[in-house]
């Protein structure tokens, strides 16, 4: 497979490394939100990568909090780990004595829209003994892709606060984020957190860390986790005036058939019911970001005339082509958000 066919030249960061945007004196707080979506992912990873093409910054330099959901954690993890490990140990936040601005992410978004292209296959391993009764995949294929890229590497050390959603072993939201990790209290891996998100029922087994419970998919409670990052930043003390969020959805379909009969039988809504409840989720949490922040909020989404299913790769051209027309679109409509955004940023850089 040609990766990113239609790609820019690759990007060439370009910014003040004595300058960072991550502090208190700074105009504005900026959020990226990813939903989750299954292969739906190089959706926002496309649109990332053409946000810094046109800044020619990496996203860890423009966003101050990244969240992410299910396998979105891993775009979220990517465009804030550090490109080296840390000569440290776990326990010391090794960046006090350095110069923020100076450490760069190991992955740009063009990179993780590329390693979707070329690896994203292996991340589904079949299990040869699979039945109903159990999931359709084992752990081995994303177990293998995240220890390959974040092998040895811990929250505290992301270039941004990280807010990483999952569920525990007793039903409730559980949020895996670099501000716990920093004081020590749940100093969780990359990997850990990464396994936890991506245990999405039916797909993959739930993932237990030792000491701290079994974990499943975020996406089963915030599968747009913008709200969740909104009110981590106020629990922060970040003031609210400031707070702007950039949310990505990974395309959405809703079936005719859900709206045709209220009282469909137990089969129809094993079989549904996540077309009907995480659109219901993202919708509400829209409406809410929008009612709190109005014009300081931003929604990416795309509709899908057919339905995609989480794990099939086989999409990535169409969806690539989706998301590039979508671009388009931003750029021909009168308002021109993506425009605005860059803006936005190029203000907050001088």
């Amino acid at each position: 497979m040609n990766l990113y066919k239609k790609g820019k030249k690759n990007v060439k960061y370009e910014m003040n490394n004595s300058k960072s945007f991550h502090n208190k004196e700074s105009r504005a707080y900026n959020i990226l939100s990813i939903d989750g979506g299954g292969i739906c992912d190089v959706l926002p990873a496309l649109w990332l990568s053409e946000i810094e093409y046109r800044t020619h910054r990496p996203i860890s330099y423009l966003f101050d909090m990244i969240t992410g959901t299910s396998t979105r954690g891993f775009i979220a993890a990517g465009l804030s780990v550090l490109s080296w490990k840390s000569y440290n140990t776990r326990n010391h936040l090794f960046y006090d004595d350095l110069k923020y601005s100076v450490l760069n992410p190991k992955f740009s978004a063009l990179d993780l829209l590329n390693i979707y292209q070329s690896e994203i296959k292996n991340f589904f391993t079949t299990d040869s003994s699979w039945s109903f009764s159990k999931p359709k995949y084992t752990d081995e294929g994303r177990r293998s892709l995240f220890y390959r890229h974040f092998d040895g590497m811990y929250l505290n050390q992301a270039l941004t606060e990280l807010v990483i959603p999952a569920v525990n072993n007793l039903a409730q939201t559980h949020l895996f984020t670099r501000h716990d990790a920093i004081k020590n209290i749940k100093n969780y891996t990359f990997v850990d957190a990464l396994m936890a998100t991506t245990a999405a029922p039916t797909f993959f087994p739930s993932y237990k860390i030792e000491g701290r419970g079994i974990f499943l998919d975020g996406a089963l409670h915030l599968n747009n986790p913008a709200m969740a990052a909104y009110e981590k930043a106020n629990q922060y003390n970040v003031e609210k005036e400031k707070i702007s969020v950039l949310s990505l959805g990974t395309g959405s379909y809703i079936s005719d058939s859900l709206n045709t009969d209220l009282y469909k039988g137990q089969l129809f809504w094993a079989q549904n019911l996540h077309k009907a409840v995480l659109p219901q989720q993202e919708g509400n949490t829209d409406c809410l970001m929008y009612s709190l922040l109005e014009n300081r909020y931003q929604r990416w989404q795309i509709w899908f005339e057919e339905p995609i299913r989480l794990d099939n790769y086989e999409s990535i051209p169409n969806l690539l082509e989706l998301g590039h027309q979508y671009i388009e679109e931003l750029d021909a409509s009168d308002e021109n958000p993506i425009n605005k955004l860059v803006e936005s940023f190029e203000i907050l850089s001088t």
